[in-house]
Order: C-alpha cells, then sequence, then structure tokens
C-alpha cells in the first residue's frame, strides 16, 4: 500500500458513520492523516525526520506505556 492509499482509505473512515463515531477513532484518524501528509512532504523534498514526533506526540507520551495513555472510561 502507498502512502497515498493509506490516506484515502483514512480519509474514507473519517466519512464513515459506523465506525466514525467514537472520539477515540476521530482523533487517531486525523492523526494518521496528518502524519502520513507529513511523510509524504517529507519524502518528496528528501528531509530526513527522525527526530521529529508526529501530530499530537510528545517526548512525554512516549515514556508512557500504552495503557496509561488511554483515557478512563
Amino acid at each position: 500500500m502507498t502512502i497515498d492509499e493509506a490516506i484515502k482509505t483514512l480519509k474514507g473512515l473519517q466519512c464513515s458513520q459506523r465506525l466514525n463515531h467514537w472520539p477515540e477513532v476521530q482523533e487517531a484518524t486525523r492523526l494518521g492523516i496528518e502524519g502520513l501528509e507529513q511523510i509524504k512532504e517529507a519524502r518528496k523534498w528528501n528531509l530526513i525526520i527522525s527526530e521529529a514526533y508526529l501530530p499530537g506526540e510528545t517526548e512525554e507520551s512516549e515514556k508512557q506505556p500504552l495503557a496509561i495513555k488511554q483515557k478512563p472510561s
């Protein structure tokens, strides 16, 4: 799957009423699209983004286990 295909798939998920009614899915989809678009742009200009964080990601969040990152329901 190419980056363009992945972006197209995620944008399709954004429009899905069945899947996208959960705020967590909406946010994950939005961040996925933004991240892929940044990677696509970086590749376009041959930039190296080894130390860059994706949208919504911080150095602190990388140190926390996934279970702690999730909001309590």
